[in-house]
This record gives C-alpha cells, sequence and structure tokens, in this order.
C-alpha cells in the first residue's frame, strides 16, 4: 500500500520569527497583566484575611464570655441595671472581668461611677462599686473609635476566682448622680482566664 500526501487548498500559513510570536500586542500585554496583577491581589487579599483570622483566634482563646447590652436613647438611666449570666465550667481557673463601655464622642463625664453585683451559683452575693475611667486626665478619650463612637473595657477585677461550677449573674449598676447618663450606647460584660 503506497500512501500519498493530499495537498489541500490552504493559504499558506505565514513563516514567523521566534521573536513575532512571543511579542504580544501592547492590547493583549496590558490585559494579561492586568490579570495578573488582579490575580496577585486576590490571592494577597485572602491570605492577609487567613493570617489575621488565625491570628484573632488566636488572641481570643481566653475568652470566655462577651455580651454587650444596647441603652435606649443613648442614654443609661440611673435605675437601669444590666444583666449578665455566664455558665462556669472550669472552676480551677482565675478571670479576669472587665466592663465594657460603648459611648458617643463629646459625652461629658471623664469617670462612669457603677457598680456590679456578683450572684455566686451556691447563692453568695458580692457587690462592688467601681470608677470607670472613659477618659484620660487631660480629657482625650480612652478605648478604640471608629467615627464618633468609643469602645473602651476597663479591667475592673483581675485573676479573680470564680472558684464554683454553674451558672454565675452579674448586674451592673450605674452610680452617677444624675438621672440621666447621656452618651453612653452600650454596657457589657467580658470575661477571660486570667495568665
Amino acid at each position: 500500500m503506497i500512501f500519498t500526501k493530499h495537498k489541500r487548498n490552504r493559504p499558506e500559513a505565514r513563516s514567523r520569527k521566534p521573536e513575532e510570536i512571543f511579542n504580544l500586542s501592547p492590547r493583549i500585554s496590558n490585559c494579561c497583566t492586568l490579570s495578573l496583577s488582579k490575580c496577585r491581589f486576590q490571592a494577597n487579599f485572602f491570605l492577609t484575611v487567613a493570617v489575621l483570622l488565625i491570628f484573632l483566634s488566636a488572641c481570643n482563646e481566653n475568652k470566655v464570655f462577651e455580651k454587650h447590652q444596647e441603652l435606649k436613647n443613648y442614654s443609661w438611666n440611673r435605675f437601669e441595671k444590666i444583666p449578665f449570666e455566664l455558665t462556669i465550667e472550669n472552676a480551677d481557673s482565675n478571670y479576669d472581668i472587665y466592663i465594657a463601655i460603648r459611648y458617643i464622642h463629646g459625652v461629658p463625664y471623664r469617670i462612669i461611677h457603677s457598680g456590679m453585683l456578683i450572684k455566686f451559683p451556691d447563692g453568695e452575693e458580692r457587690y462592688n462599686d467601681y470608677d470607670l475611667n472613659i477618659r484620660n486626665k487631660d480629657g482625650s478619650y480612652k478605648g478604640s473609635v471608629a467615627g464618633d463612637i468609643w469602645d473602651c473595657s476597663i479591667l475592673i477585677l483581675k485573676n479573680y476566682p470564680l472558684s464554683q461550677k454553674g451558672k454565675y449573674s452579674f448586674i451592673i449598676h450605674n452610680m452617677m448622680e444624675k438621672l440621666e447618663t447621656p452618651g453612653i450606647m452600650e454596657v457589657g460584660l467580658i470575661v477571660e482566664k486570667s495568665e
């Protein structure tokens, strides 16, 4: 059997030099560069977010409880008590307890006088008054800011023993002299294991 080569009627392919083959037009070149830089940006963005999430989860390993309660009309009434409930499973640890205040820029007070009642699982109750400094002595605000909203967490009990397993109640009181404390948006409680 003899094979013969059939010629098809194709236009002759123009022979190109290797430089011409790899030299993309500026339009295609910019498009490829843009896509590559966009892909790199997205990859870097997702890598940064992943690292940040890992870092934040590592930072919060000791956090046992965090909850905030919003106040009506951004004002804390003198008779409004703010309750929180927390169940402790590990009675062998000591805890750092914070009162968190979210307030508006321009709040007229440097110190928020408050109190907190702790009810233990066995019925024991302990009460203490606290001065929550939300401004420095020079009048500058404490905490982190987003726009004109400030978040300030004040450590009130360090290395505190919650030595009974079970449900604890924390009730935060407003001890200011006036009926209303304007500019307070939220009051919260944060409990972390002591290091």
